[in-house]
């Protein structure tokens, strides 16, 4: 006599829960990866309308405002520890100009 397996209402829950689990296992990190560039776009929107961050230009007569130029700038801000300034207070500027031809 082969094994027969009868399905009762609790059993019949379980299957579908498990399949529910496995089809919507992929839904869920997409939706997290979407919401979270949805999140970096707004804070680069956010940081580029910011007052502080702004300069009035004297020589265009106009507020020049920041220009974030990638969405992960919120998460490299997050990892400055050290802002090296000489004595004068402006930041140091390390760059490198080729000269010759």
């Amino acid at each position: 006599k082969p094994l027969q397996f009868h399905r009762t209402a609790v059993s019949t829950w379980g299957w579908r829960f498990i399949t529910h689990f496995i089809l919507l296992s992929y839904v869920v990190p997409l939706s997290l990866f979407i919401t979270l560039e949805v999140n970096k776009g707004l804070q680069v929107l956010f940081i580029s309308m910011d007052l502080c961050l702004s300069v009035f230009d004297e020589n265009l007569s106009e507020r020049r405002y920041c220009r974030p130029k990638t969405s992960n700038l919120t998460s490299q801000l997050a990892r400055v520890k050290y802002i090296f300034a000489d004595k004068t207070g402006t930041l140091t500027e390390n760059s490198m100009m080729f000269v010759g031809g």
